[in-house]
């Protein structure tokens, strides 16, 4: 389930966001069934929009319903899975980098994972049947590619850098808290050159690195995969 909350002006009546092999079930538009089109030509979903009701209309609030079997950006391994740049493609969402947005995600993964995911943590429990709910809140307006989350059986280390807190997580039993030492051993030193260089703390005062079998190599709004 994607919940947006979009702005619409005169001159914008519909909302159009790529398909990308996403099976669309509802769309749900201020708590009532809305009508929408699947624009097959295009591959899009398009939603219409009432007309505003001022000049400076409040957010409204669109509920997508939807299952998929994404070809794009997740990647699944053992004991981890994780999200890569196409995040249009598990997500409903605009793939222009330009057309930034907040983003608050809730990831539902086995209890014996350890989440991470864009933006801060915002709360976490454990419901009846032993699942984690892991909630996380992106205040600043970020591309949507830069969304994304790593989850997995993982072990962490954290290092302290001054004021900052570094994380370094890998897969337990691929990696030991030595190892991960050792491999982000230059992270502290970085972080000191470009802070002392730039003259500003580092946003947020904490940087996580998430160390992950495969070629993926990618920066999201808060973490690193």
């Amino acid at each position: 389930t994607t919940v947006v909350f979009a702005r619409s002006g005169p001159d914008a009546r519909e909302l159009r966001f790529p398909r990308n092999g996403l099976l669309i079930d509802s769309v749900r538009h201020e708590g009532k069934e809305a009508a929408f089109l699947l624009d097959d030509g295009r591959g899009a979903l398009v939603i219409p929009l009432p007309p505003p009701h001022s000049s400076s209309p409040l957010p409204e609030r669109l509920v997508v319903t939807y299952h998929a079997t994404p070809t794009q950006g997740l990647r699944f391994g053992d004991r981890f899975v994780y999200s890569d740049f196409f995040t249009c493609h598990w997500m409903v969402c605009s793939e222009e980098p330009g057309d930034k947005a907040t983003l608050h995600l809730e990831v539902i993964v086995p209890a014996s994972y350890t989440v991470v995911a864009s933006g801060r943590l915002a709360s976490q429990h454990m419901d009846a049947s032993g699942q984690l709910h892991s909630r996380w809140a992106e205040e600043r307006p970020y591309s949507p590619y830069l969304y994304g989350f790593a989850t997995g059986e993982l072990i962490e280390v954290q290092v302290n850098e001054g004021s900052d807190t570094l994380r370094f997580l890998g897969v337990k039993g691929l990696e030991s808290e030595e190892s991960l030492h050792r491999k982000f051993q230059d992270t502290a030193l970085m972080l000191r050159f470009l802070r002392s260089r730039a003259g500003i703390p580092l946003a947020g005062g904490a940087y996580t690195q998430v160390l992950l079998p495969g070629d993926e190599a990618q920066e999201k709004s808060s973490f690193s995969i």
